[in-house]
C-alpha cells in the first residue's frame, strides 16, 4: 500500500492536544544553540483553524549573539511544527528574557556590595 493510497483511504481526523505542540515546539528551542532555557511561560500559543501563533520566552548564554540565536529558534521550530504537523506557523515571536553566564564568567564578575543586596532582595 503506497502513501496515496493510505491518504485516500483515511476518513479519520486527526487531533493535536496542547501538549504535544508544546513539546514539539520546547524540543525545537532547545535544539538551537546559545539557547540556555525556556524561561518564565516559556510557550504560548493561540491556534485559528490550521494557524499556529506562537510566543516564545527564552534565556540566552551570554557568548552568542542574541538576534541570531532568536532568528535560528524562529526557523527551527517553524520547521518542525510544520514537518510534523497539520498546522501552518504564522508568527514566532521570541522573547529574550534574560542572559545567562556560566559559573566561570560569575566568579570573574564583581558586583558592588550595594548591588548585590538588590538582587538579594528582589
Amino acid at each position: 500500500m503506497t502513501m496515496s493510497n493510505l491518504k485516500l483511504k483515511n476518513t479519520g481526523k486527526i487531533v493535536y492536544g496542547p501538549n504535544v505542540l508544546t513539546s514539539i515546539i520546547g524540543l525545537s528551542v532547545r535544539e538551537v544553540d546559545g539557547v540556555h532555557a525556556l524561561q518564565g511561560r516559556g510557550v504560548r500559543m493561540r491556534i485559528e483553524d490550521k494557524s499556529l501563533f506562537i510566543d516564545l520566552f527564552v534565556s540566552v548564554f551570554s557568548t552568542v549573539q542574541c538576534s541570531e540565536v532568536a532568528f535560528k529558534i524562529q526557523e527551527n521550530v517553524k520547521r518542525s511544527v510544520e514537518s510534523m504537523t497539520e498546522y501552518k506557523v504564522e508568527s514566532v515571536n521570541v522573547n529574550i528574557l534574560s542572559v545567562y553566564f556560566n559559573s566561570q564568567l560569575e566568579s570573574n564578575i564583581e558586583l558592588p556590595q550595594e548591588q548585590q543586596q538588590q538582587e538579594y532582595e528582589q
